[in-house]
């Protein structure tokens, strides 16, 4: 801060007008005098004294220069007032220039502390661009990493579906798993009781047609005489229907009784028990129908 240039008057023109009148009056004086200072080299106390009270002595017998004497006195008077208020400006002009000065000295203290406070404010300031430039990195990292994420959620959905793609397949194996029908009787050695199984394709399964071409369904096993059973079995199972049909071959005992059952992964089921007497037909059991969902319904 530049500081302001202050000058301080303590004269006047009034008062260089009388120091000029004064001035000028002594010289007058001096000239009027002149003739009354003998050369007398170095005069002695009582030679000053003397030419003193001649001095006096003439000036008071001379009207002009007692007149010029008073105006003198007067002039000193006045500049001794004037040099007194003259002092009192000084003095207060000097009050003020302290004042100023400390108040000077008050502005340059704030602003060193206004300079701190710059200085403090700019450290701030590149802090807190450090700061931001910081986040902004972990903001792209975050970024970059919630991209990866994403990537790795799209590709566990894509593995998700083709899991359930595999799991409904799996599922549908399960379904189509097996499909299972067996008999069993009692009886003597010469009761035999034949099983037929006919699937959706009409194609029909017993001791004499085990398998048929394009089918993994096969008649397991035949017993010839009781007691005995009877097995069919299709690995892997067609929906439609089933019928399943029980034939007295021969019956030396007359009568026997025959169990019978299917067996699914989803389901177990008995069929009731059938009284079959020596020369009776062919005769229909029950009808094991297969949905597309794996799901197996029995008709008695």
């Amino acid at each position: 801060m530049k500081r302001r240039n202050r000058e301080i008057s303590i004269f006047s023109m009034s008062a260089l007008d009388l120091f000029a009148s004064a001035l000028g009056a002594f010289i007058l004086i001096a000239i009027v005098m002149f003739p009354y200072f003998p050369n007398t080299g170095m005069a002695s106390q009582a030679d000053l004294d003397e030419t003193l009270e001649e001095l006096r002595a003439a000036v008071e017998g001379n009207d002009e220069l007692t007149r010029i004497h008073d105006e003198l006195n007067q002039a000193i008077g006045g500049l001794r007032e004037e040099l007194s208020r003259c002092q009192a400006r000084a003095d207060g002009l000097a009050a003020d220039v302290e004042d100023a000065r400390e108040r000077v000295a008050e502005l340059e203290g704030r602003l060193q502390d206004q300079g701190a406070l710059e200085d403090e404010l700019a450290a701030c300031r590149n802090e807190n661009q450090d700061q931001q430039r910081r986040i902004d990195d972990q903001e792209r990292r975050l970024g970059d990493q919630q991209r990866r994420i994403d990537d790795q959620e799209r590709r566990l959905g894509d593995q998700q579906r083709q899991i359930e793609t595999q799991q409904s397949r799996i599922d549908d194996l399960e379904r189509r798993k097996f499909l299972l029908v067996t008999i069993s009787w009692d009886g003597i050695r010469g009761d035999d009781v034949d099983m037929h199984v006919v699937d959706p394709n009409g194609d029909e399964y017993y001791y004499g047609d085990r398998a048929h071409p394009g089918s993994d369904a096969r008649f397991e096993e035949d017993s010839l005489h009781g007691p005995g059973n009877e097995v069919w079995l299709s690995p892997q199972v067609i929906p439609g229907e089933y019928r399943i049909y029980y034939n007295p071959f021969s019956l030396e005992s007359g009568e026997v009784r025959v169990r019978g059952r299917v067996v699914h992964p989803a389901t177990r089921h008995e069929f009731r028990d059938r009284r079959l007497f020596d020369g009776g037909g062919r005769e229909l059991v029950a009808t094991v129908v297969v949905d597309g969902e794996g799901n197996v319904t029995v008709n008695e």
